[in-house]
């Protein structure tokens, strides 16, 4: 900032040849009245003497006095005013901002398009440059810097895209190891997987002003070209930027650890098991994986039977949607079976009930909740010929509800 300030003054005085005219001109008079009074009869031998003896000191004494004087007088006339120092500190900050922002289209620029980039464009540059470097505060803050609100987003995008990956594909794995996975399950941990993903990448839109990414038609390896992408631009602004970018790139691989490979293999693993979900020809993306499920649930119900129907119509509506409005503690994963059939899990998915059907006639069912020592039943039947009357047992599943609280509240809910 002293440099800057220093732009904002003139010229040096002593630059200027008018600064010594002064000076050299008191010396000339100096030395001429010396030799004047040399032919003064009125000034005695003794002074004359001392005049001639001390002339060259004499003179240059007066010359350095009127220099200094001379100088104190341009020194503080030189100064400039707070508008003058003011308006060159903004236009040389302006200056550099354009400059940076230049280098930073040609050359990160030319790197995301010889890479062809998904994630950030050249189009994109000027406005990320922009909220990088706070140019709407930028006269404000008096330096061009990665602002701090950049600083905490990027930071906060890594550190929370590597735990979410690394949370969900422990709970993935875990559920593949399983004698039986469920689908539903793994359906449930992908889908909410790339929704957490999605959530990272907006901060990236809000605070650094990366383009948006579409939910819909987004899969895990748009957020893997993101995430690394981002890295990209993060590693050439440097700067302040620079802890974060070593804090991936040279973190190695531990237990507790992760290196920017197991990163990387985090987000491939991810994606495979995805695309070994999905059933329609949209790919491994959300609406894929979302409209997948919808799919397979029109068509069981449409090849179902009327009391695989009524099954659905007891289960979901009469049962588990006061179940799951009771609490959000809980949560309810759909298993594959001939009847609708749930597992009911605690906050932490360690301990469930089943919610589940047994076939007793063409025209009855019964309803268990089972699991953790728990077997508690109700009868769902039609109640005439065509099949369009039913119950549940006499009371429209009152009494099952209240007993299936009982027993969430019991073994689920830990308050």
């Amino acid at each position: 900032m002293d440099t800057i300030k220093s732009k904002a003054r003139r010229q040096p005085p002593y630059k200027s040849i008018w600064f010594w005219v002064l000076p050299f001109f008191t010396l000339i008079v100096v030395l001429t009245l010396v030799s004047m009074a040399q032919n003064v009869s009125g000034f005695s031998e003794g002074l004359k003497h001392t005049l001639e003896t001390y002339r060259i000191p004499l003179a240059s004494v007066v010359f350095c006095v009127t220099t200094l004087i001379q100088w104190l007088i341009a020194h503080n006339s030189n100064k400039p005013s707070e508008l003058e120092e003011q308006q060159v500190i903004n236009r040389h900050l302006r200056d550099e901002y354009d400059v940076s922002e230049r280098l930073l289209i040609k050359q990160f620029g030319k790197l995301s398009s010889d890479r062809a980039f998904t994630f950030i464009s050249t189009d994109d540059l000027p406005a990320i440059h922009s909220k990088v470097y706070a140019e709407d505060r930028l006269i404000k803050r008096g330096k061009l810097s990665v602002c701090d609100e950049a600083i905490r987003a990027i930071d906060y995008y890594f550190r929370n895209t590597e735990s979410l990956l690394e949370e969900a594909l422990n709970l993935l794995q875990n559920e593949e190891a399983k004698e039986t996975p469920n689908r539903h399950i793994k359906e449930s941990l992908i889908i909410q997987l790339i929704q957490y993903l999605n959530q990272c990448a907006l901060t990236l839109h809000y605070e650094i002003g990366m383009r948006v990414i579409n939910l819909d038609s987004s899969d895990i390896n748009t957020y893997r070209d993101a995430f690394f992408e981002t890295l990209h631009l993060t590693n050439f602004l440097g700067g302040e930027l620079s802890p974060i970018v070593n804090q991936v790139v040279e973190t190695p691989s531990t237990e507790k650890s992760n290196s920017q490979e197991d990163i990387l293999n985090m987000f491939v693993a991810a994606h495979e098991i995805a695309e070994s979900l999905v059933t329609s020809s949209e790919g491994a993306t959300f609406g894929g994986l979302y409209r997948s499920i919808q799919l397979r649930s029109i068509i069981k119900q449409a090849q179902g039977s009327p009391l695989y129907l009524l099954a659905c119509q007891v289960i979901q509506d009469i049962v588990l949607e006061p179940l799951l409005g009771e609490s959000d503690k809980i949560g309810a994963v759909e298993v594959d079976d001939n009847y609708p059939k749930y597992d009911i899990y605690n906050q932490a998915g360690e301990k469930k009930l089943t919610l589940g059907y047994k076939e007793v006639d063409e025209n009855t069912l019964t309803l268990i909740l089972s699991g953790e020592g728990e077997n508690i039943k109700t009868t769902v039947r039609f109640v005439d010929s065509e099949k369009k009357r039913f119950e549940v047992d006499r009371d429209m599943g009152g009494r099952f509800t209240l007993e299936c609280k009982k027993a969430i509240n019991r073994h689920l809910v830990i308050e």
